[in-house]
């Protein structure tokens, strides 16, 4: 038998690592091509428009028929006074022994024989809290709490710094692995987890806050430590009826089928929607006998995504 040499024995490898890579290719497109065609088999044209057909599965239509908020009352949330020097000390006592007080746009406060430990409060309704000897800790698995563990301390936490805490929900929970990959195997190896992260959303009158505002968002790192706090939530003064209803979601959907989204493609699918209190940075602003409150006003937020294709896309429209 005639026996090929190197230069052709290196061809034939090449051919047959090309042929592998084309079939793995291949292989992957169709899975991809499957998995799609899944995902958007179940789905139902929803409306139509002169830019854009949405797509809904029949769980969101169901709701969309069932329980459209449209008609409810228009209401809006006037906020409590701008956060200023006076409520930023007092915030700071709660978090440091001996707060010494920096310079800046913002209200900003470290401890006094411990600059890692930091307090940052904003004017539009923020407080920061953060202990950079944490930030980067690695967890060991030992030291992951659980879930419920993790739930009961984050109350304990906001009971403390906070007061209240019947107008937050637990949203996310999150224990992020870390993972090295060895350059020489191509192995992944678990080398701990990150910081420990609850997040909690705010709802005023049943309705969640949304926008910049609206979340409680508190992170533990090695033993329970606390790595960082961030209330971003606003102080509800008052709530008022602004006069009229809100519209339907039909509504909202039917304009953005005819064209009242940023997004291209002619077939979009609803990822999600909700009617909201949507707040901004900075506030909108309402001054009653010369002192500025922030406002927040009712709009829906709706998730969009391309029937085919990736990426989710956040917008707001007006619920009036």
């Amino acid at each position: 038998m005639k026996m090929l040499s190197g230069a052709k024995w290196r061809y034939v490898l090449v051919l047959g690592a090309v042929a592998i890579i084309v079939i793995a290719g291949v292989l992957t497109y169709l899975h991809t091509e499957r998995k799609e065609k899944e995902k958007t088999a179940s789905l139902i044209l929803f409306l139509k428009g002169e830019k854009h057909n949405i797509y809904v599965d029949s769980e969101t239509l169901q709701i969309i028929n069932s329980s459209d908020p449209g008609g409810s009352p228009l209401l809006e949330v006037l906020m409590k006074p701008l956060y200023n020097a006076t409520f930023a000390d007092a915030v700071a006592r709660k978090f440091l022994n001996e707060p010494v007080r920096g310079s800046g746009s913002v209200f900003e406060y470290h401890e006094k024989n411990d600059t890692m430990k930091r307090v940052l409060v904003d004017q539009a309704y923020t407080i920061t809290y953060i202990n950079d000897e944490y930030t980067s800790a690695i967890i060991p698995k030992e030291q992951v709490l659980s879930n419920e563990t993790l739930i009961n301390m984050s109350y304990s936490i906001i009971q403390r710094f906070r007061g209240d805490y019947s107008d937050l929900r637990v949203e996310i929970i999150q224990t992020p692995k870390l993972i090295i990959v060895n350059g020489s195997s191509g192995k992944e190896e678990l080398i701990g987890y990150g910081g420990q992260l609850v997040v909690f959303r705010q709802y005023i009158n049943g309705v969640p806050v949304m926008g910049f505002h609206g979340t409680v968002k508190i992170s533990f790192g090695p033993g329970g430590v606390l790595q960082s706090y961030m209330d971003f939530t606003v102080p509800c003064e008052n709530i008022s009826q602004r006069g009229g209803t809100v519209r339907s979601v039909r509504s909202v959907f039917q304009d953005i089928a005819d064209g009242g989204t940023t997004l291209e493609g002619r077939d979009l699918r609803v990822v999600s929607w909700t009617l909201c209190f949507m707040t901004t940075y900075p506030p909108q602003i309402e001054t009653k006998s010369g002192v500025d409150h922030g406002v927040a006003v009712m709009k829906y937020m709706v998730k969009l995504a391309p029937l085919r294709g990736s990426g989710v896309y956040v917008e707001y429209f007006s619920a009036y």
